[in-house]
């Protein structure tokens, strides 16, 4: 049953719904993130911490779209199959920028390794969505509320 608020608790009130985490984390030991707005939209570029490397199976190539959800504001690749789309944690150095009303991803050196709608060809690896991990639990609490996995950690573009 729900109950009314104690009447000194005076406004203003957002309503978030149920399960919503739009938490913004800025000390966590798993990642860091940039906030970038523009007059459209504000989204999230998500960097991997060292700990997060030793999470993520295999070496691998993630080929796909990259796309930014109206509902999410997260970078995410759909897979080429379809099947899947992960939630990318770039690595320390890279970020994101929007030129000419596109949103950009650039790497250390500013070069652009990513466009959103683009096709992407990124080295890493996928981090098991296993709820009996602990670790894998703390990231995903850890993470915005719409920032959810499947997780990839990117190592390079290839």
């Amino acid at each position: 049953m729900r109950q009314q608020l104690p009447a000194d608790c005076t406004g203003p009130y957002w309503i978030v719904g149920e399960g919503v985490r739009p938490n913004l984390r800025h000390d966590s030991d798993l990642f860091t993130l940039d906030v970038i707005s523009t007059t459209e939209r504000s989204f999230l570029l998500l960097h991997k911490k060292p700990v997060l490397d030793e999470w993520a199976e295999g070496d691998a190539l993630l080929i796909g779209k990259l796309v930014l959800y109206d509902y999410q504001r997260c970078p995410r690749v759909t897979s080429d199959s379809g099947l899947t789309d992960y939630l990318l944690l770039w690595p320390p150095d890279y970020g994101a920028r929007v030129e000419n009303g596109e949103v950009e991803i650039v790497d250390g050196a500013g070069q652009v390794v990513a466009r959103v709608g683009e096709e992407v060809r990124l080295g890493g690896g996928a981090i098991p969505g296993d709820w009996d991990s602990e670790k894998y639990r703390q990231l995903y609490h850890e993470l915005p509320g719409d920032c959810h996995g499947p997780y990839w950690i990117v190592e390079n573009e290839d």
